[in-house]
């Protein structure tokens, strides 16, 4: 690694021969982290991580990942390939401070990347709208005329946002038509 150059020295004096003496230069460029994944990542169990740190440098730096400040090795659900740590299907254990340290002879350097993988909120339905309806367990039955629209809505805390449709007698009526956030509303015709 590195490039190499020969220096002469020569020591010119009274002395017959004069004194020469050779040596090589070997020159190194600094070991740099040219990319890398963001400083702070947030990912749910089981949602595949990849955390990358690219590097530059002759000779071409060594990479070495660190997890909450201990060698990290592949293993226990993650596979290291230099600068890549795969985590295929991480749990709430693979959170902590990552840190990718990269050096070479001419320079050492550390870059670091905070994972914390937590578990999804459940689903809770806060409420269920037309609003003559106060308990959110037990869906009130509906009679609207022939043509008449139908509004119903609801609210429902979770992390992510879940997928909601509206069913009757297991039929799906069709896909929810407004969200904002995790409030969902769908619009019906009765025909």
């Amino acid at each position: 690694g590195g490039f190499t150059s020969t220096i002469e020295l020569s020591v010119v004096s009274d002395l017959n021969p004069p004194v020469v003496r050779t040596t090589t230069l070997t020159v190194y460029e600094a070991a740099v982290i040219t990319d890398h994944s963001p400083d702070d990542l947030d990912q749910f169990v089981g949602d595949t991580v990849t955390l990358s740190c690219s590097v530059d440098g002759t000779p071409a730096p060594t990479v070495e990942w660190y997890l909450n400040g201990e060698v990290l090795a592949s293993g226990n659900g993650l596979t290291i390939n230099g600068g890549t740590i795969d985590i295929p299907s991480p749990t709430t254990a693979h959170s902590g401070m990552y840190q990718c340290f990269v050096s070479n002879p001419a320079s050492e350097v550390c870059e670091s990347i905070a994972l914390q993988v937590r578990r999804p909120d459940p689903p809770v339905i806060t409420g269920i709208s037309p609003p003559d309806n106060d308990r959110c367990r037990d869906i009130p039955t509906y009679v609207r005329p022939a043509g008449d629209t139908l509004t119903l809505s609801v609210d429902v805390t979770a992390d992510p946002c879940p997928e909601v449709v509206w069913m009757v007698d297991g039929r799906t009526l069709a896909e929810v038509e407004e969200s904002a956030g995790c409030n969902m509303t769908f619009y019906t015709t009765n025909s």
